[in-house]
This record gives C-alpha cells, sequence and structure tokens, in this order.
C-alpha cells in the first residue's frame, strides 16, 4: 500500500512539474458598426467581412505567444498581418515570473467573400481556424 502511495505521489509530482501547454486566441478589437468580426476560440472559428479588420491576441500558459507563425491558406480572402502593440502581458518560464513581454497580436482583414484556414505555428503548438469572409452588402 505505501509504494502504490509513493508511486501515486511521484506521478502527481511530476504532472504539476511539467506543467500543460495549452493556447488561446482572444479578439482585442471590435467591428464598425454594422459589420461583421467575431471570433470563437472553442470551435476554431472566425467569421468577418469584406474590408472588415480584427485584431487578435494569442496567449498560452507561459504568457504571449512566441516565435509565431500565421498565414491564411488564401490570402486573396483573408490576410493576416504581426501588429506591433504597446500593450505588455506577464511572462512566466518553468512557473517562475520572467517579467514583461510585448502582447503577441496579429490582425485580419477580409478581402473577399469566401471560405479559407487561418493557420497559426507557436512555441505552445499549432492551431487552425475555419474562416468565412462575408460579402459586404452597404
Amino acid at each position: 500500500m505505501r509504494s502504490f502511495f509513493c508511486g501515486s505521489l511521484l506521478c502527481l509530482g511530476a504532472l504539476l512539474g511539467s506543467g500543460c501547454e495549452w493556447t488561446e486566441f482572444t479578439a482585442v478589437s471590435t467591428p464598425p458598426p454594422g459589420k461583421i468580426a467575431e471570433l470563437d476560440d472553442g470551435d476554431r472559428r472566425v467569421e468577418i467581412g469584406e474590408r472588415v479588420a480584427l485584431a487578435i491576441e494569442c496567449s498560452n500558459s507561459t504568457g504571449p505567444c512566441r516565435d509565431v507563425v500565421a498565414s491564411s491558406d488564401d490570402p486573396d480572402c483573408l490576410r493576416v498581418y504581426p501588429a506591433y502593440v504597446d500593450y505588455l502581458v506577464a511572462a512566466y518560464e518553468n512557473g517562475r515570473y520572467e517579467g514583461m513581454r510585448q502582447a503577441s497580436v496579429f490582425v485580419l482583414t477580409g478581402q473577399h467573400a469566401g471560405k479559407t484556414r487561418l493557420r497559426f505555428q507557436t512555441n505552445a503548438g499549432s492551431a487552425t481556424f475555419d474562416v468565412t469572409v462575408h460579402e459586404d452588402v452597404n
């Protein structure tokens, strides 16, 4: 019984010590009145209108995402640009506070109506979003 208990504690310690990487994307801008720009991180879906921009922030368990490569499968439909913002976020390494780092923000722009995919590769893994760019009726 004692060896089972000690073994369980070792496993629990290994799990807690190893951390758990996750990546989260959050909209940090809103669309103009009457326009569409929505990010659903849970379903990994983006809805955006033609000629509309949406800023999104990438973060993970260590703070702002690092070494991010973002791309659109169809740049004629959706474009993605890195944004340099005056916004700092707490960063952690091995569970220890490492100071403040610049937020990892990208701007999406709807170009032409259609469907495509938006892909992110980060220090904590990858994420793919299904994107619908809606036709501008105004």
